[in-house]
């Protein structure tokens, strides 16, 4: 089986297309929230930086809301690596149930040549493996190039040579 055909084998075997758009959706949310942080800050820079003395109203809004984007940012990371595990723990689930389904058609000479206990540990490992490969190319890459061009964006809007 090719590696590609594993890989589309066990996205058939997610738990729901909802887990996986609920995993987007919260890395999404990540990204803004990560965004609303070196803007804040650029904004308090500018404040102490001008000439005229900055209020302490502006002064406490804008450190209100970088400590909002900053404790909201912690709680949806938090919401999202549960949300990761279960996704995991399903999906390891139903790929460890597929591989001993499909292990329980060989013939009983197949298990007489082999170690119960290999096969075990070997279904184990690597379902574990493919499960965890599998999270990382379908939620992890993606997301983390899309914080990259989120970034990339910003910066070439803020000022084209911090872009390049």
């Amino acid at each position: 089986m090719s590696g590609f055909r594993i890989f589309r084998h066990v996205l058939g075997l997610c738990p729901s297309g909802r887990s996986l758009a609920l995993l987007w959706l919260l890395g999404l949310a990540a990204i803004g929230l990560s965004l609303v942080t070196p803007e804040q800050v650029g904004r308090l820079t500018d404040l102490f930086s001008g000439g005229a003395a900055p209020t302490g109203r502006l002064v406490a809004r804008a450190v209100l809301l970088l400590i909002g984007a900053q404790v909201a940012l912690s709680a949806l990371s938090y919401v999202r690596r549960r949300a990761e595990g279960v996704f995991t723990a399903k999906l390891i689930d139903a790929l460890t149930f597929d591989l001993y389904r499909r292990l329980l058609q060989f013939p009983a000479g197949f298990f007489q040549e082999q170690e119960v206990e290999k096969i075990n540990s070997r279904l184990l490992e690597n379902g574990d493996r493919v499960v965890r490969f599998t999270l990382q190319a379908v939620v992890v890459i993606p997301l983390s190039l899309l914080t990259l061009l989120a970034f990339g964006y910003v910066m070439l809007r803020n000022n084209v040579f911090l872009g390049l």
